[in-house]
């Protein structure tokens, strides 16, 4: 039972909510970055921040 909370709870934090996803696609700047970061990434261009 605990390991199913667990795996519910990680689930759950690892997704954004519909509020959450409303406010980034609101904002033309940050898609943008996105956008070019993800590109970037593909390209294999820049590094990693751990």
């Amino acid at each position: 039972m605990a390991k199913v909370i667990t795996i519910r709870l990680r689930e759950e934090s690892c997704f954004t909510d519909a509020v959450e996803m409303a406010q980034v696609n609101s904002d033309k700047k940050l898609l943008i970055k996105l956008k070019t970061g993800h590109a970037d990434a593909k390209k294999r261009r820049g590094g990693f921040v751990g």
